[in-house]
């Protein structure tokens, strides 16, 4: 996107969203979790949260994913799985 800035997939969010309005509790997130979310909600692209965690990009977005599944409770399925998000 313009300006260097990340986008959520819709999908991603909405299962976040309505977890929200029906006042489910997010389970706690350790120390690391807590500071993908701040950097994913930041805008930041996975290179930039890598690169500032000192991360290997590819373990960064097993990270993310696995991330996403715990705030939406979906747990992968295939291919096409909640898990497998498109950010860059």
């Amino acid at each position: 996107l313009s300006g260097g800035r990340s986008m959520v997939d819709p999908a991603q969010a909405e299962p976040v969203i309505e977890r929200l309005r029906a006042q489910k509790p997010i389970p706690p997130l350790n120390d690391h979790e807590q500071q993908l979310l701040t950097y994913v909600l930041d805008g930041l692209t996975n290179s930039e949260i890598a690169d500032r965690l000192g991360m290997d990009v590819g373990q960064l977005g097993t990270d993310v994913a696995a991330l996403i599944r715990r705030i939406t409770s979906q747990a992968p399925t295939g291919p096409d799985s909640p898990g497998k998000h498109r950010r860059t």
